[in-house]
């Protein structure tokens, strides 16, 4: 048992690929904090707590197969005649999602909010313990994988001399959609929203984007986009930054002054990210959320019935890559309710039959 009791939450496997040597045991870690790059550090000591998983191992185990999957499938995108396969699709964007739900930083960030949660609505301060939520929101991942298919999944290759960097929370989710989109500001998304954006970098040469495409359209080959302009990789890069809990990791040693430089853009933006809640008094009218009926929680009478809305504040990167394109004709499916604006096939999927179409334009 104790050669398994350092449990990585971001895989070896994975870390890797953004190693400094071929020997594939130390990388560049660029701590936020301290805003210092680390030349050679062991990956073994990286992204991991002793029993994250729990000491019982089942979990730890069931993840051993997808990493090996995964490094097969990566060692396979290295080689540029690799034409990317349905198959190689549909286990990068499952992989995306697990690796999302494992991390420390989701971990903390799904307890501190149902912590605020229950401390806000019957003043109990309780301490959710990371490893039993990461078993609860792995277990839920996995049933709900499949509203996620829908998404279309394509590597781009970077061909420029500037590296993907990654991180200690790897697996980004944006939506530059919800960013720019007057209806839907200062509001929330998630993985069935219209507009989503799940990006992966693989290596420093290659990243996964899987995206909507009835919101957004890019120019590929058989799956590939080839990335000439480091303008797209900064835009790449930025986002690692806004998702990382700590560190930041990279396989090129004289990267400090362009991660400062990076990380300097978006520090104020970072600041800002983390959970709201707020409440809404429900006027029994036609049962939908309405700004107008926001009200703090002191203010709620015994019996009275509210809606609660839990969400998380995410910042925008301040440049989008240049080849995520608005979709000609492009459109979301709204019910015109607060929980709105998802993808279409999310709506087929759940029957719901209240959804319309929308403009992309319109907002």
């Amino acid at each position: 048992m104790a050669s398994n009791k350092n449990q990585h939450y971001v895989p070896q496997c994975y870390l890797k690929n953004f190693s400094i040597d071929e020997s594939k045991a130390a990388i560049c870690v660029y701590n936020l904090d301290r805003k210092k790059l680390i030349k050679n550090a062991p990956i073994k000591n990286q992204c991991s707590k002793n029993y994250f998983y729990g000491e019982d191992l089942a979990l730890e185990k069931a993840l051993q197969p997808i990493e090996g999957q995964f490094s097969e499938i990566v060692r396979n995108l290295e080689n540029i005649n690799h034409v990317l396969t349905d198959n190689d699709k549909l286990f990068l964007i499952e992989f995306w999602l697990l690796q999302r739900a494992r991390t420390e930083e989701f971990a903390k960030s799904t307890a501190e909010s149902t912590e605020q949660d229950i401390k806000t609505l019957l003043s109990i301060d309780i301490k959710m313990e990371v490893k039993e939520v990461v078993h609860k929101v792995i277990q839920s991942i996995l049933k709900n994988r499949h509203l996620i298919h829908d998404l279309k999944v394509c590597i781009l290759k970077n061909n420029t001399k500037t590296d993907f960097i990654t991180s200690d929370h790897p697996a980004v989710l944006t939506n530059r959609w919800y960013f720019l989109n007057k209806k839907v500001q200062f509001r929330s998304f998630g993985l069935q929203s219209s507009g989503a954006l799940f990006i992966l970098p693989l290596t420093p040469r290659i990243i996964m984007l899987a995206y909507d495409k009835d919101v957004y359209s890019i120019a590929n080959i058989k799956g590939w986009v080839q990335l000439k302009n480091r303008y797209d990789i900064d835009a790449f890069n930025y986002l690692q930054l806004l998702n990382c809990r700590a560190n930041i990791y990279t396989a090129n040693p004289d990267s400090a002054l362009y991660i400062e430089s990076l990380h300097n853009e978006v520090e104020y933006s970072k600041s800002l990210q983390g959970h709201k809640t707020e409440f809404y008094i429900s006027d029994n009218s036609d049962g939908k959320i309405k700004d107008e009926n926001r009200i703090d929680v002191s203010e709620i009478k015994v019996n009275q019935k509210f809606f609660k809305v839990s969400q998380t504040v995410y910042a925008a990167p301040p440049i989008w890559p240049r080849v995520i394109n608005w979709k000609p004709n492009g459109f979301i499916m709204t019910n015109d309710t607060y929980d709105d604006f998802v993808r279409q096939a999310v709506v087929k999927k759940t029957g719901r039959s209240d959804f319309y179409k929308m403009s992309i334009r319109k907002g």
